[in-house]
């Protein structure tokens, strides 16, 4: 037992000093990576500024409101998106809108009504799982209960998802901020 207190402490130490050692972990102890001093560090941007990468990645059919750069809104569900053009199914017929005009996409939240009784047929549905597992048919109060509870905790859900934005117009481009002001003139006195 005495031989285990020398050695345990001394191979604790070593075991801390191990990952120092190990080049794949020095870089996440703060240790720079390699001879040449630290690489690049690339930090994933959350922002939609300037992504029309991500509305070319959503699904058809997803429900969006669009800010043009000319103050209209266009409200519909999406047929698809390429470099150039998105293009929208709104309820007055087809609408494609040029990259270049959107100022703001946003993604909007699907209707309160269908989650709610989305939530409500759960709920319902969950009451009845548990009498079957009981063994006896609940009453019908508690089916109701059941389908209020449900069609609440979803319709909660739904309202705090609100809209998402998906992109947003770098500024200065298309008509977003202030006009670029012109090049500075050089002066063409003689010099001495």
């Amino acid at each position: 037992m005495n031989r285990l207190l020398v050695v345990l402490p001394w191979a604790l130490l070593a075991t801390a000093c191990v990952p120092a050692s190990y080049p794949w972990q020095r870089a996440s102890l703060g240790y720079p990576r390699g001879p040449y001093g630290a690489g690049v560090r690339v930090v994933a941007s959350d922002s939609p500024v300037g992504r029309w990468d991500n509305v070319m990645l959503l699904p058809a059919g997803t429900p969006l409101q669009v800010l043009r750069t000319d103050g209209r809104t266009a409200i519909g569900r999406m047929d698809g998106a390429d470099s150039a053009t998105l293009r929208l199914q709104a309820t007055s017929g087809p609408i494609a809108i040029a990259s270049a005009d959107v100022m703001r996409i946003d993604r909007v939240a699907p209707g309160v009504a269908r989650n709610v009784g989305k939530g409500a047929a759960v709920g319902a549905g969950a009451v009845g799982v548990l009498g079957l597992i009981a063994g006896r048919v609940p009453p019908a109060r508690l089916f109701a209960a059941g389908a209020i509870v449900g069609g609440y905790h979803n319709a909660e859900l739904a309202a705090m998802a609100g809209p998402t934005t998906v992109y947003l117009a770098p500024w200065g481009a298309a008509g977003v901020g202030p006009a670029p002001s012109p090049p500075a003139r050089q002066g063409s006195g003689s010099r001495e």
